[in-house]
């Protein structure tokens, strides 16, 4: 709604039941059923609520207005059209009654309905009330716990701070002694590696060297390989000529054995023998075994 129609609103006056009846007998003469929007556009203004209460009432007057008019001649009419006429007037009267009060009863069934839509809506407001009121209170429970955590972790919150400032100035003495570590490390590896290239030369003159010394030990081993060789072949002849000695010696003894035996038969026969026998010739040699 526009200002202009505001400000219209504002000075008209406020409509009457003699207005409204008016509006209502020109539209039911017209052929129109009188309507809220019908009387209202016809007057041009009024509120719905206030032109209900007005048309309810024209309504309800309706049939008293036209039985009190019954008698009345219509001049430009005859009496039997014109008492036919009023008989369908009132036959329309009555219509319109029992139209109305079927309206008024799906009035109040609806006025009935949404007082029920509005106690129950009411119902359920006090519930939601006591809930929010309930959870209110619970918010307002957890919201003191909350600031007293609050303090709690504010003061933690401190504490880690200062913590982390001392764990700080710890970090930062601990990275001067890891650069100075790291410095002497440095230093450190510098000298083993001029040592590593030390021992690696080292370790190359080593390695030459012992190459030569392999060479001139597998040349040694060669050499006594062929000594041994030599060595075992003048065994094989040594125990070769033991074995041929041994036996020349066996067969010496036997000799030897065999001599004797003659030397004491021919010892016993002398003995047996007269006193001039014939001077005795000394027994044969016996051979020295050592020169066998």
């Amino acid at each position: 709604m526009s200002a202009e129609t505001t400000d219209l609103a504002r000075r008209a006056p406020r409509i009457s039941a003699e207005d409204v009846f008016a509006a209502a007998d020109t539209l039911l003469g017209e052929g129109h059923k009188p309507t809220i929007d019908r009387v209202r556009m016809q007057l041009g203004r009024g509120s719905p609520n206030t032109i209900n209460e007005h048309l309810d009432r024209w309504w309800r007057e309706l049939g008293t207005r036209f039985r009190e008019s019954a008698g009345l001649a219509l001049p430009s009419v005859p009496e039997s059209i014109s008492s036919r006429l009023i008989e369908l007037w009132n036959l329309a009267l009555r219509e319109s009654q029992q139209a109305l009060q079927t309206q008024l009863a799906e009035r109040e069934a609806a006025v009935l309905a949404r007082e029920m839509a509005v106690a129950e809506r009411e119902t359920a407001l006090d519930g939601r009330f006591e809930a929010n009121l309930e959870a209110l209170q619970l918010a307002q429970d957890q919201l003191v716990h909350a600031n007293e955590r609050a303090r709690v972790l504010e003061a933690t919150l401190q504490q880690t701070r200062s913590d982390l400032e001392q764990r700080d100035r710890q970090a930062s003495a601990l990275g001067e002694e890891l650069a100075a570590l790291r410095r002497q490390a440095e230093a450190v590896l510098a000298q083993h590696g001029a040592e590593r290239t030390r021992l690696n030369e080292r370790y190359d003159a080593l390695q030459d060297r012992s190459a030569l010394d392999i060479d001139r030990l597998q040349l040694a081993q060669k050499e006594d390989k062929k000594h041994l060789k030599e060595v075992r072949a003048q065994l094989e002849r040594a125990v070769s000529e033991r074995d041929r000695v041994g036996t020349e010696l066996t067969r010496l003894e036997t000799e030897l054995a065999t001599i004797r035996g003659q030397n004491e038969r021919l010892l016993a026969a002398s003995a047996r023998a007269p006193a001039k026998s014939p001077a005795r010739r000394p027994p044969p040699a016996t051979p020295d075994r050592s020169t066998c």
